[in-house]
């Protein structure tokens, strides 16, 4: 039997790319090719359905949530899950599947530095706007680094400026608490405008790689054509924010140039937080995560690497070094 690093492997050398669309400076190619796992949910259909709970540790503690499967099926949340509520929203650090009928606890960020009070819920729900490519960047690179035989997580103040960054670009003029939500409502017409263009992935596609302005910003792959579609709108708002305000100049030739560098990358293996393995990749210029389990690839996120070395960054480093990779547009 092959072990998890084999079948990841395996996965990304069996892929095929599709025909690319477009729609201002984003381009999505499709992935087709699976290595499909057990049967779960997601966790916007679980938390709408009343079967999963996320709410704040021990009365609040920023880095960690509570999540309560009461499913009698996995529950999936993935890294860049937005999640809107109780003392002040998050977003998730790494991919999960939670077990049926357990309680996990979820590693996060805070994306909302000015609120710490229960407004509208005392619990989390999945919002519908994904987090962007450069913010779930950062928190692959950071999680390079381990601090007591663990992953490291991204350094909340890098978080924190990385969302005023963001905010600045997309010329957010008014965010009451710092809320990274207010990027995408301040631009909401032309996020919109981007789900429109692309209204649904191909029949059978597991996945894509994100290009902006010719330059590959981010790669999501499932293990089943209908995880895709059911994630599609949210991942797509997430790439909206990356392309938004970026020229126009297309292109995805730089495509099978970050594949090459996904099957060559350096994979290292633990134990996932909930159910399944972690496989990290990495090389000088790509980073990520797969979270495997029973033989399936269940979700995997891949990023450019940036140009800085990886590890939390301190919150004076500036925009244009959180941007850059080294897939350089020409």
């Amino acid at each position: 039997m092959k072990n998890d690093i084999e079948v990841v492997k395996g996965l990304l050398g069996d892929l095929k790319r599709g025909a690319p669309g477009t729609a201002g400076a984003l381009t999505l190619v499709p992935l087709f090719g699976a290595a499909q796992g057990p049967d779960y949910l997601l966790a916007g259909e679980a938390i709408a359905e009343g079967h999963l709970k996320i709410e704040e540790m021990n009365g609040g503690e920023v880095p960690q949530l509570v999540a309560n499967n009461r499913s009698d099926r996995p529950v999936l949340v993935i890294d860049g899950e937005h999640l809107e509520g109780a003392k002040q929203n998050r977003i998730l650090n790494v991919s999960v599947l939670l077990a049926a009928g357990r309680q996990t606890v979820l590693p996060v960020s805070c994306v909302e530095q000015g609120r710490w009070q229960y407004n509208d819920r005392p619990d989390f729900v999945s919002s519908d706007d994904h987090s962007y490519s450069r913010i779930r960047r950062l928190q692959a690179e950071a999680a390079l680094q381990t601090v007591g035989g663990r992953k490291a997580r991204p350094s909340q103040g890098a978080v924190w400026q990385e969302v005023r960054s963001k905010s600045q670009e997309m010329a957010v003029m008014s965010s009451p608490t710092g809320a990274m939500r207010d990027a995408y409502e301040h631009r909401r017409g032309e996020v919109e405008a981007i789900r429109g263009a692309f209204a649904a992935p191909d029949a059978e596609q597991t996945g894509v790689i994100a290009f902006v302005s010719g330059r590959p910003v981010a790669m999501d792959l499932f293990d089943r054509p209908e995880i895709l579609a059911k994630m599609w709108s949210r991942l797509v708002s997430g790439y909206s924010l990356d392309a938004i305000g970026m020229p126009a100049n297309g292109g995805w030739e730089k495509g099978a140039t970050f594949m090459r560098l996904a099957v060559e990358a350096e994979m290292t293996m633990h134990e996932g937080l909930g159910l399944g393995m972690d496989v990290t990749l990495q090389s000088d210029r790509i980073v990520g995560n797969a979270l495997t389990h029973e033989g399936g690839v269940v979700h995997m996120a891949l990023f450019p690497r940036s140009d800085r070395r990886p590890g939390p960054a301190g919150p004076g480093r500036g925009a244009a070094a959180r941007r850059g990779s080294y897939f350089h547009s020409n």
